[in-house]
């Protein structure tokens, strides 16, 4: 679901706030797949009964930093330090329901 969720909601704010602009569709794409490969890491390491909003946290301040420093790794983007918080904030609200679901049904348990 990150996979998806993570690309889907940088293009969203892409398209809807003047605060990020990415040249190309393929450059949301690229920089929400990075986020869901650093979240979903962060998850596998962290992640458990008891971290939540710990976890989240880490989400948002992870989101916020690829988010903003994408600008520099992609041309013609530019992203305002408003709109990456903005989208990391979005981001991070999604990956708390995430992680509700995750600990609820027991996916965060280590072997």
């Amino acid at each position: 679901m990150k996979v998806l969720a993570c690309p889907l909601i940088i293009y969203i704010c892409d398209m809807i706030f003047n605060d990020i602009n990415y040249a190309s569709v393929y450059q949301a794409v690229i920089t929400g797949l990075v986020v869901a490969i650093i979240g979903h890491m962060s998850e596998v390491f962290m992640l458990k009964k008891g971290t939540l909003w710990i976890n989240t946290f880490a989400d948002l301040i992870l989101s916020f930093i690829i988010v903003y420093l994408s600008q520099f790794f992609l041309i013609g983007s530019y992203i305002t330090i408003v709109g990456a918080a903005i989208t990391a904030l979005l981001i991070a609200v999604a990956e708390h329901f995430e992680h509700i679901y995750l600990i609820k049904e027991g996916k965060t348990r280590k072997s």
